[in-house]
């Protein structure tokens, strides 16, 4: 099964996977998700349960570049970096829609992230969803989704 379309237009979905290098959640911002996320649903949806469990053992930084990209006010900072920092501490990636309101658009960023080093703990999960033919862009700029595979889908199976 997939989201629907009704459940893309009005929710901001969170969105957890394993890219080619590192874990993800995106917060999908009431926007079109991608067909090669939305194939595994199922798989995400039954890893939200886990996502509640994890503890917040990391480090976080955050986007130095975001108030410019979403020219975001002071007073709305904290605020909106919150659940984004929560995924990091958590050890994810965490990205979010670059232009809200816009369903078809597919821009995204990189909003926080966990300093992971040799001291690090191990970030294993055991029913995360992997998507090992995408690479989330790690640049600090807003990026296309669509534009993340990096093989031949041909290889992947629902």
């Amino acid at each position: 099964m997939a989201y629907s379309n009704f459940e893309q237009r009005t929710m901001d979905l969170d969105l957890y996977f394993r890219d080619s290098s590192k874990n993800v959640h995106i917060a999908s911002g009431g926007g079109l998700i991608p067909d090669f996320i939305n194939q595994i649903e199922a798989e995400i949806e039954a890893f939200k349960d886990e996502v509640e469990n994890i503890e917040q053992t990391f480090e976080v930084s955050i986007n130095p570049n975001l108030r410019e990209l979403l020219d975001l006010e002071e007073d709305g900072y904290e605020d909106y970096i919150s659940s984004f920092v929560f995924n990091a501490k958590k050890g994810f990636f965490s990205y979010d829609k670059s232009r809200l309101g816009d369903f078809e658009n597919v821009l995204f960023h990189l909003v926080a992230y966990p300093n992971i080093n040799s001291e690090s703990p191990a970030i294993e999960f055991m029913n995360m969803p992997q998507l090992s033919f995408v690479n989330l862009s790690l640049e600090m700029d807003s990026f296309n989704l669509n534009e993340s595979i990096t093989n031949d889908l041909s290889n992947f199976e629902n």
